[in-house]
Formats: C-alpha cells, structure tokens, sequence
C-alpha cells in the first residue's frame, strides 16, 4: 500500500478499488497486481522520456486501468501512446512518446 502511494493519486488508487470490485478473474482480483499495472505503466513513459523513476510516476497522468489495448498518457504535457499486457505470470508496459 505505501509503495502505491507513492507513486498514484487518489483517484488512481480509487481506480484500484473499482477495478477489484469489477473483477472476475481470480489472477486480476488483487489489489498489489492491479498497482504493479499503474507502477509499470508509468514506468514505460518515464522510461521513454529518459529519467526512469526519478522523474516522478506520480507526475504521469492516466485515463485509467487499460489492459491490452493502447491508450494516451500524459507527462508534463507531453503525450505518450502506452500498451500494457498481463497475465499471471508477468506484467509488460511500453511507452512511445507521440
């Protein structure tokens, strides 16, 4: 939960909560997966920057949770197209600025 904070907003972490109430897979039905989806996503953009975790995850703006399909991230005003896939046994978040 503390690494969580760290990295998300409130609303993220609301989106947390939904998310686990939504969820009928067993494997998504955990709270820390659905966070290590947030921590990777923001990872692959602050990647693709350049600054790694040192530049902030709780800076990289989200729509939401987004599984499998492309979506639009935002990083001091610059605009990433962001994909992320899962499974059980591995999360995999990438990150081209557009």
């Amino acid at each position: 939960e503390g690494t969580i904070r760290y990295f998300s907003c409130k609303e993220e972490r609301d989106w947390l909560d939904l998310a686990l109430q939504d969820s009928s897979h067993p494997t998504f039905a955990d709270r820390s997966f659905f966070g290590l989806i947030l921590f990777t996503q923001k990872e692959a953009v602050l990647k693709a920057v350049g600054s790694g975790i040192a530049g902030g995850p709780s800076e990289v703006k989200l729509p939401g949770i987004r599984i499998g399909v492309e979506f639009e991230a935002i990083y001091k005003e610059r605009k990433f197209q962001v994909i992320t896939l899962a499974s059980a046994r591995g999360i995999l978040s990438l990150a081209v600025e557009i």
